[in-house]
């Protein structure tokens, strides 16, 4: 697996706990498995980084990462991202889902299990989905970007409206007990969409404080935001193009920067230097890299122009290099 910048921002730590929780009676775990409260590994500041494909080519990036709060007296974990349910919580049979304004829980992920387990998440409303899940497997093995994983468990998820949608989505999702997520793919429309887990960090510990000032001191943020604002004035055709202040442009939301911006601009950089922060200006080198010392040495807000040919024809938006970063990491 290849390192990056992200190597030197996180701490990765090899041995970790996740996915998955309790039995009805832990005393007699199914499959010679045994539960303890590490099994989710639902831990504060975990994160998961995996590949997005479609139809086998190369979409782009999706990062997940746990937060945890207590909402009407449950204990939630939050996953950050839309590949997994936001609100989940451990219970007697695994891992459910939680509703906060249905106030409902639904078991999503039962473990311990069997293979040829089933079961089901109905609601009388016709617009909901009917999902049946089954175990098809305890013991599987799975290649991805982050390495092999065995004793996998799949699940296969099939979902359906018989009156609104007769067609079926399928899902197979593999989890490993004590790592997580390893795969995801959704089968719909004619299209596969995978998830493969690339790299992680399960050790809890977040950030450090050597990897913040690293980035501190490397990554400018003004940079970053001039070239995103610059970048909302001639990225589109005339006419089409942002045509406020900076200033109006720091105030505009996320989802309205988009329609300006190329696509490659996927996550929004958040105003204080929280974990997200120091996590998404390592991960998404193709809209964050031109704030890393040395990818902008040829930087002139005053005439942009001829950095901005030589950025995207020699592709330094995908892979540039400078003498701090090659200290920590081998770049792809």
């Amino acid at each position: 697996m290849s390192n990056w910048f992200l190597k030197i921002l996180l701490v990765i730590s090899t041995i970790g706990l996740i996915v998955m929780g309790c039995s009805e009676d832990d005393d007699n775990p199914v499959n010679g498995e045994t539960v303890d409260d590490n099994t989710f590994a639902l831990q504060v500041g975990n994160w998961w980084h995996y590949d997005e494909f479609i139809d086998g080519e190369s979409w782009g990036f999706s990062w997940n990462q746990v937060d945890t709060m207590t909402i009407d007296g449950i204990q939630l974990f939050i996953f950050g991202s839309s590949l997994l349910p936001r609100y989940v919580h451990k219970g007697e049979q695994g891992l459910y889902t939680y509703n906060p304004e249905l106030k409902e829980s639904e078991l999503w992920w039962k473990y311990p299990a069997s293979t040829g387990d089933t079961y089901s998440k109905t609601r009388d409303d016709p617009y909901y989905y009917e999902v049946t899940y089954e175990v098809t497997s305890t013991d599987t093995l799975i290649t991805v970007p982050a390495g092999t994983f065995n004793g996998c468990y799949e699940y296969t998820v099939t979902t359906y409206n018989s009156e609104y949608r007769p067609n079926y989505i399928y899902y197979k999702y593999y989890f490993k007990p004590t790592i997580g997520l390893i795969y995801r793919s959704e089968n719909r429309s004619d299209n596969l969409y995978e998830h493969k887990l690339k790299r992680y960090d399960i050790s809890g510990q977040g950030i450090s404080a050597v990897a913040r000032t690293f980035a501190d001191e490397h990554w400018s943020e003004e940079v970053y935001r001039g070239y995103e604002y610059w970048l909302s004035q001639v990225y589109l055709m005339p006419g089409q193009q942002y045509n406020g202040t900076t200033e109006e442009w720091l105030g505009v939301s996320w989802e309205e920067k988009l329609d300006y911006l190329p696509t490659w601009f996927t996550h929004e950089l958040p105003l204080d230097k929280i974990e997200e922060y120091y996590i998404v200006i390592g991960l998404y080198k193709m809209q964050f890299g031109i704030g890393w010392e040395g990818a902008h040495d040829e930087w002139d807000e005053s005439n942009p122009d001829p950095f901005y040919q030589d950025y995207f024809s020699n592709e330094r938006h995908v892979d540039f290099s400078n003498e701090y970063l090659d200290q920590y990491l081998d770049l792809w």
